[in-house]
C-alpha cells in the first residue's frame, strides 16, 4: 500500500482515525460535530483560542464546547454538556437571558456584556457575539465569549485615578494651573 503524502486527507480508516485522535478530536464523542469532510471545521471550532460553544436557545442546553471555553470556565466538556446557559450566570440574570434569546434575529449579533460564573465560583465579564445555525438538524446558536474582565478592571482603575487626580487638583490649598506650550491656560483649580 502506498503511503499518503503529508498534505493528503486520509479516509476514515485506521490511519485517519489516529490522526484525529492526535489532534484531540474524537469523532464519536458526545458534543462533537459531524464526522467526515467537516472535520477541519470541527478542529477550527474545537481548537479556536476564543471560548465558544453551541447552545440550543429553547432549552439553553450546551450542545458543543471548545477547548478555550473549558480552560476559561474550569468545567470539563462532560460537565458543560450536562449544563445550561443558566448554570454559568447569576440567578438574577437568567430571565434577562431568556428575554434576549426570545428577541434574537437571524445573523451575526453582538449581545452585549454579561457576567458569567466559573466553576470555582469566581465571576468574569464577557462580551458575547453569536450567530444562529443549524446544528445536527436543530436550531442552535454559535456563541463566542470574549473575556473582558481585565479590560474592565483597567478602565475602572483609570477612571479611579482620574477622579483622584481631579480631587487633588480641585481641592489643593495652593493654586494649580495647566497651560498649553504657548502659555494659554487650560485649567485652573479653585
Amino acid at each position: 500500500m502506498k503511503s499518503a503524502s503529508r498534505g493528503q486527507r486520509h479516509s476514515a480508516g485506521k490511519r485517519g482515525k489516529g490522526r484525529l485522535r492526535r489532534a484531540g478530536v474524537d469523532r464519536f464523542a458526545p458534543g462533537s460535530f459531524l464526522p467526515g469532510p467537516e472535520m477541519q471545521y470541527q478542529l477550527l471550532f474545537r481548537k479556536n483560542p476564543i471560548p465558544m460553544w453551541v447552545v440550543e436557545p429553547a432549552s439553553l442546553r450546551f450542545l458543543a464546547i471548545n477547548d478555550a471555553a473549558i480552560r476559561q470556565y474550569g468545567y470539563t466538556r462532560e460537565e458543560f454538556l450536562a449544563m445550561t446557559l443558566a448554570d454559568i450566570r447569576r440567578p438574577e440574570y437568567v430571565e434577562d437571558l431568556r428575554n434576549v434569546l426570545a428577541e434574537l434575529k437571524p445573523g451575526l449579533q453582538r449581545r452585549g456584556t454579561w457576567i458569567h460564573r466559573r466553576k470555582d465560583g469566581s465571576s468574569i465579564d464577557v462580551e458575547i457575539v453569536c450567530q444562529d445555525l443549524d446544528f445536527q438538524g436543530s436550531k442552535a446558536l454559535l456563541v463566542a465569549a470574549y473575556d473582558i474582565t481585565a479590560r474592565n478592571e483597567a478602565e475602572r482603575k483609570a477612571r479611579q485615578a482620574q477622579e483622584e487626580y481631579q480631587a487633588i487638583f480641585d481641592n489643593a490649598v495652593i493654586g494649580i494651573f495647566r497651560v498649553t506650550p504657548d502659555g494659554r491656560p487650560l485649567r485652573i483649580n479653585r
